[in-house]
């Protein structure tokens, strides 16, 4: 029997002649690496020719995740954020916000869409419109496709700061306190403050 190694070793075949008429060849590989997945050839020749049979072969990869955030260029208040998932078998992608899945209604300010299926990959996209502070929160993104454990990944959505004055410009007679309420809202908390020429009124 001779045994004849690869490279890396951990893929590896043994030749044998069990009879005159009959040669064998076992394939033996430990997988360490999903470049390792691919097409097998067995070749048999002799004196008169020869055959080929190729086969197929397929690494389970436990899924991996990958989180990309942007901001839509018509508004600060709406997200778009990708939640990305390589694996195999294929890996299932889930957004979630206090442990539940988020709907896949396009008419809901906060939703979920799968927007790339493919052998080994898929991509689930996050879609928020900020319309109050209830949606500034963290959303999780799972992934899991039974191989390894499974994965999770979160993103904070921020509410940037938006200003309110309680009053237009206005005229003040001399001498007589006037009021203007400046409120900000917004998730992290605002710091509010009054400039006057680029200086902070002390």
């Amino acid at each position: 029997m001779v045994v004849t190694f690869s490279t890396p070793r951990n893929i590896y075949q043994t030749t044998s002649q069990p009879n005159t008429y009959t040669g064998r060849s076992v394939l033996y590989f430990t997988l360490r690496d999903a470049t390792e997945a691919g097409n097998y050839v067995c070749e048999a020749t002799n004196w008169n020719g020869g055959g080929m049979k190729t086969k197929n072969l397929r690494v389970k990869v436990s899924s991996n995740i990958t989180i990309e955030s942007a901001i839509s260029v018509s508004s600060a208040h709406h997200r778009l954020v990708d939640c990305f998932s390589f694996g195999y078998p294929s890996p299932s992608v889930t957004w979630k916000k206090n442990g539940v899945a988020l709907p896949t209604n396009t008419s809901l300010s906060v939703y979920q869409a799968t927007v790339a299926n493919s052998f080994f990959m898929k991509r689930a996209r996050l879609y928020i419109t900020i319309t109050d502070v209830s949606q500034s929160d963290v959303y999780l993104c799972t992934t899991t496709n039974g191989v390894g454990s499974t994965k999770t990944e979160s993103f904070t959505a921020n509410i940037p700061a938006a200003v309110t004055v309680s009053r237009s410009n206005f005229t003040a007679d001399y001498g007589v306190e006037v009021r203007v309420d400046c409120t900000s809202f917004g998730f992290s908390k605002p710091e509010v403050n009054w400039y006057r020429t680029a200086a902070p009124v002390s």
